[in-house]
């Protein structure tokens, strides 16, 4: 059965994105799998494995982990009997723990055919990626090569109206939005595709975003799709668009080198993603027809 992975350590706010991802696994008519890695933090001194210091501290963390995704899921069956249909497709929700470290528990999990795309918390009282580092992201995307939908941690559930698929134009990003297609359908949701980055970028660009551009009018199959060219006054042209297109979800393609300067080329930092306060799908690696597995 399809799945969709919600990456938590169960604390206080994992409930709202939770429901977030809840919601969108039942549009997507996928189960939901609570899961969590358990390693000891490797900034302390760690004793050896054999000891039985270290056996009783890892069964406690873990004990502590599955209590908390106990209480998630009693929560999160109750969203699904006070909001959703009784006749309609029901998600199934489970919780696992890997233990290892999280970039190896994701890698694990990038195997399983099954499972559609990883959820994770944007907490900007701590880190941008929730309760993993930007370090840790980093290896995340790296290992992943599966989409990762990012959701600020007081983001309201409900689905996705207009798509922004954001690209500085290096690459020929085809691929990426016909899978975007295939996500878009079970929300009803149309898709903008927009080149952002400054003009001066843009422009030593242009014969791949031409060749883009190109794919994008012939290739791709799907009515509610379209390029937006930005108007020349345009300073700061993510903001512009989620103000004058009311855009609700923000995509955009990991190949290589690191995320955060991948962001940078289109005029994105950090700052501005947690500011902003919507959610962002990233794909990641060479899975990019992933959703276009999915029954309607």
């Amino acid at each position: 059965m399809k799945t969709i992975v919600y990456l938590t350590d169960a604390d206080e706010i994992a409930c709202t994105v939770a429901k977030y991802a809840l919601a969108t696994a039942y549009k997507l008519k996928a189960n939901l799998l609570l899961y969590s890695s358990i390693s000891i933090d490797e900034r302390y001194p760690i004793p050896d494995e054999q000891t039985d210091e270290y056996v009783a501290c890892k069964k406690l963390k873990k004990a502590n982990i599955e209590v908390g995704f106990t209480i998630l899921r009693s929560q999160l069956e109750v969203d699904l009997q006070q909001n959703y249909p009784a006749d309609g497709f029901i998600p199934a929700i489970d919780y696992a723990c890997w233990e290892g470290s999280f970039t190896e528990s994701v890698s694990v999990l990038s195997y399983n055919k099954d499972i559609l795309m990883m959820v994770l918390a944007n907490n900007e009282h701590e880190t941008l990626y929730g309760y993993v580092s930007d370090a840790d992201f980093q290896q995340t995307l790296d290992a992943a090569k599966l989409p990762l939908l990012i959701v600020p941690e007081n983001n309201a559930v409900g689905g996705f109206d207009k798509i922004l698929f954001a690209t500085d134009g290096r690459y020929n990003e085809i691929d990426y939005i016909q899978s975007l297609t295939g996500f878009a359908k079970y929300f009803d949701a149309s898709i903008i595709v927009s080149a952002i980055g400054g003009k001066n970028k843009l422009t030593s660009n242009q014969k791949a975003l031409k060749l883009f551009m190109s794919d994008l009018a012939f290739k791709l199959n799907f009515g509610r799709a379209s390029y937006y060219e930005l108007p020349d006054n345009v300073d700061a042209p993510l903001e512009w668009l989620i103000d004058n297109e009311q855009v609700d979800l923000i995509a955009v393609a990991h190949r290589k080198g690191i995320f955060a300067d991948r962001l940078l080329s289109m005029g994105i930092s950090k700052e501005k993603v947690s500011q902003l306060n919507i959610p962002m799908l990233v794909y990641s690696g060479d899975k990019a027809s992933v959703f276009s597995t999915v029954n309607l």
